[in-house]
């Protein structure tokens, strides 16, 4: 069914999960500005890793009582924090002595057009008092845009004293106008001095392509990058682009991880890309979702050219149908070592997904599957899904299946069913928009007995019903390691809402519920309100209130704040 059109979309984040000592340790080092610890580290001995990124939010400035923190010598040298500055345009009067944080892995995160503002001397200073820079160097639209020659030289000489860099990320787009193409030369310049450098990506970022070209060939000088990304960047018309990330990949023997997409590589970039690949000895993980188009003429290279290294492999969005399929299956059935295929959106049809699940006969390492719409239950052809089910016979270490959106027949499901019961180290089942309705909620309730060490299932948009979801509530009750719950748009209503807040009840770890685009309404969101403060877990519930604007909206506040918890009313929020 789907959402009303006056329909509200309700976020509801728990925040009472948080104890009343660990809040007092927080208040006690006044975290409230411009700091973000996001891994486990300088506050790890003071609170559970995992609850850091929850409970500290980005801010302004230092605070006195960290600077505190890090000046005793004997915490600091205990620590392997990454520590997040955010370095924004806004930010020009605060004084940051970067000096200060020479033991301590820091993730520097600069913000605006502020490369050559006031934070680049502060970090200048620190620089001539001996600081290394960063660890990890995230530039986000912090390109000098516009700025002088001379300013943007000094920017790539600052970046060249950077010794411990290690992690480079520029994101954010820019125009093409002259100006602008010229301040990106001080990345350039900086990449040359970056011997150290084992992570470089390149994120939204629409430059000139001769720039580009000038940056692909500076990486020769990372001889030991180990991950390089480029996305959102896009290759342009001129040949020289593929031709020099060619011969850069030529030059990066410890290159492990690449990834490409939405860069339009067109048929001779990945041509150039195919003659370069088994060069890549070390390579691991290879992502290519690039809006190619594999045909079958153009699947054969890519597939002879795969190293044998490969541990993991992505060709998303490929529009790769039977034949390609076909082809890379033979390529596949070579590596008996893969531990991740995602072939996701490739319309290849139930005889495509036969051919790669033939390929995948020997993957006895197999971790995570994703044939997201593949048309494989398409027609009501049992053949893919029979050749998939044996296939994952052989794949026992499988621990991530995804087949969302592919609308599969009860045939096609039972066949997939018998198959998953003999997987017992699944953890995350996706089964989203495959028209499962009341009758697949059945044959969902007989697999999750089998799955016991399940923390996350999709089941969105399946037009369950509150028929389909009582028929899943005895078994779901019984997951006890079940984390995250996705059931939106599956045409629930208030009493729908009522059985969730029953069972958030019987899940001890259940941390995240989705419940968008159903009919919930406000005495179903009501329920859930009072199950959120109940449950000693969860800590994020998203939904659909399903009534008219104004209509229960103060009621439905002042439950959330009796509930303790964050309500946010947002049209457009995205889960």
């Amino acid at each position: 069914m789907a959402m009303a059109q006056a329909g509200k979309r309700v976020k509801l984040t728990g925040t009472q999960n948080t104890s009343s000592k660990e809040a007092g340790k927080i208040a006690s080092l006044g975290l409230c500005d411009v700091i973000k610890l996001v891994e486990t580290g300088l506050l790890g001995w003071l609170i559970p890793a995992e609850r850091l990124v929850s409970m500290l939010q980005v801010s302004k400035g230092l605070n006195r009582e960290l600077v505190s923190l890090l000046s005793d010598e004997k915490i600091r040298s205990s620590l392997s924090a990454i520590l997040r500055v955010s370095c924004r345009k806004d930010d020009a009067e605060r004084r940051i002595d970067f000096s200060r944080f020479k033991s301590v892995n820091v993730e520097l995160h600069l913000q605006g057009s502020c490369v050559d503002g006031h934070v680049v001397q502060e970090i200048k200073r620190a620089v001539a008092a001996g600081w290394g820079g960063p660890a990890t160097l995230h530039l986000d639209a912090a390109v000098p845009r516009g700025s002088t020659q001379q300013a943007t030289t000094a920017a790539g000489l600052l970046l060249r004293d950077f010794r411990d860099l290690k992690h480079l990320k520029v994101e954010g787009a820019l125009s093409s106008e002259k100006r602008a193409t010229d301040s990106w030369s001080f990345l350039t310049q900086a990449l040359q001095g970056c011997t150290c450098l084992t992570s470089f990506d390149l994120v939204d970022c629409r430059m000139d392509p001769d720039v580009f070209i000038e940056i692909l060939k500076q990486l020769i000088c990372c001889k030991g990058l180990k991950r390089l990304s480029i996305s959102g960047t896009p290759f342009g018309d001129k040949p020289q682009a593929p031709v020099a990330l060619a011969w850069a990949l030529r030059c990066l023997p410890e290159l492990e991880f690449l990834e490409i997409e939405g860069a339009h590589l067109g048929e001779k970039g990945l041509l150039a890309l195919c003659k370069t690949l088994p060069f890549c000895r070390r390579l691991k993980s290879l992502d290519l979702d690039a809006d190619l188009e594999l045909t079958d003429d153009m699947s054969t290279p890519l597939a002879l050219s795969l190293p044998r290294s490969l541990t993991d492999l992505r060709l998303s969005q490929c529009d790769m149908e039977d034949g390609g399929a076909a082809i890379f299956a033979t390529a596949l059935s070579r590596f008996s070592g893969l531990e991740a295929v995602d072939f996701g959106h490739n319309h290849m049809g139930s005889l495509g997904v036969a051919h790669m699940a033939r390929g995948l006969w020997k993957s006895v390492y197999l971790k995570r599957l994703v044939l997201r719409d593949t048309d494989c239950g398409i027609g009501g052809c049992c053949v893919g899904t029979t050749v998939l089910a044996e296939a994952m016979r052989s794949c026992w270490r499988l621990t991530d299946l995804d087949l969302g959106e592919n609308c599969f027949t009860l045939d096609q499901l039972s066949i997939l069913a018998k198959s998953l019961m003999l997987s017992p180290s699944l953890r995350q089942l996706h089964l989203d928009g495959c028209d499962l309705g009341p009758a697949g909620a059945q044959l969902i309730a007989d697999i999750l007995p089998s799955l016991p060490l399940l923390s996350l299932l999709h089941l969105s948009r399946n037009d369950l019903q509150e028929e389909g979801l009582a028929t899943l509530l005895p078994t779901l009750a019984k997951c006890e390691r079940l984390r995250t719950l996705h059931l939106g748009g599956n045409a629930l209503t208030a009493e729908g809402g009522r059985m969730v807040a029953e069972l958030i009840g019987s899940l001890p770890a259940l941390e995240n519920v989705y419940l968008e685009d159903n009919e919930i309404g406000l005495v179903g969101a009501l329920h859930l309100a009072e199950a959120i403060r109940a449950s000693p877990s969860l800590q994020h519930v998203s939904l659909t209130v399903g009534v008219a604007t104004g209509e229960g909206e103060a009621e439905l506040l002042q439950a959330a704040k009796r509930c303790r918890i964050a309500w946010h009313d947002d049209d457009s929020c995205c889960v």
